[in-house]
C-alpha cells in the first residue's frame, strides 16, 4: 500500500524540466542577438538623448517659464548621459562582438568562463541602476505633485525640475528594465552553453 501511496504521490509532482544545453552555434547565434539589442539601444539613446538637449537648450533660451527652466534641467542632464551611452555603445559594440566571436573559436570554455563573469556584474548594475531611477522617479513626481499643490508661482521651477526628472527617470528605468531582460536571457544561455 505504501510503495502504491510513492508511486501516486511520484506522478502528481512535476519532473523538473532537463536543462537545455547548447552547443557554439547556438551560443554564437544568442551572443550576437544579445549584442544586436546593444546596438538598438545605442540608436535610441543616441536619439533620446540629443531630442533631450535639443529641447531643453531651446526652453531654457527662448522661454521665461519657470517651470519650463525647472525641467528643462533635468532634462538636459540625463539627455547628455543618455546621448554618451548611445556614443559609447556605439564605439564598443562592434570591436566586443569581434573580440568574442573569436574567444568563442579558440577557447570556448573561458569564453563561458569570462562572459559569464562580465555579463552577471553587468546585471548587478542593472539592478542598482533600476532602484536608483524608481527612487528619482519617485522623487521627481513627488516634488512635482507638492508644487503642483501648493499652487505657489515661486515653486513652479521647483514643480517643473519634479516632473522633468520624473519623466526623464522614468524613460531611463523602461529601457534599461528591457535591456536588464535581454542580459538575463544572454546569461541563461551562457549557463546552458557546453563548450
Amino acid at each position: 500500500m505504501r510503495g502504491i501511496l510513492l508511486a501516486g504521490l511520484v506522478l502528481l509532482v512535476p519532473a523538473a524540466p532537463a536543462a537545455a544545453q547548447i552547443d557554439a552555434a547556438m551560443m554564437r547565434r544568442d551572443m550576437h542577438t544579445y549584442f544586436d539589442g546593444e546596438t538598438s539601444e545605442a540608436y535610441f539613446w543616441l536619439g533620446v538623448g540629443t531630442l533631450a538637449v535639443g529641447s531643453s537648450t531651446l526652453a531654457l533660451t527662448l522661454s521665461d517659464a519657470d517651470s519650463l527652466h525647472g525641467a528643462a534641467w533635468p532634462v538636459l542632464a540625463i539627455g547628455v548621459i543618455q546621448a554618451a551611452a548611445g556614443i559609447v555603445l556605439f564605439a564598443r559594440t562592434p570591436g566586443q562582438v569581434h573580440d568574442l566571436d573569436a574567444q568563442l573559436d579558440r577557447d570556448a570554455a573561458g569564453f563561458r568562463h569570462d562572459e559569464l563573469e562580465r555579463i552577471e556584474g553587468v546585471n548587478t548594475e542593472f539592478d542598482v541602476l533600476l532602484w536608483v531611477e524608481a527612487g528619482l522617479c519617485a522623487a521627481g513626481a513627488g516634488l512635482g505633485f507638492y508644487g503642483l499643490a501648493r499652487d505657489d508661482r515661486d515653486f513652479d521651477f521647483w514643480t517643473g525640475l519634479g516632473f522633468g526628472l520624473a519623466v526623464q527617470a522614468a524613460v531611463m528605468a523602461i529601457f534599461d528594465g528591457l535591456a536588464a531582460i535581454r542580459a538575463d536571457r544572454y546569461t541563461e544561455s551562457l549557463h546552458d552553453f557546453t563548450p
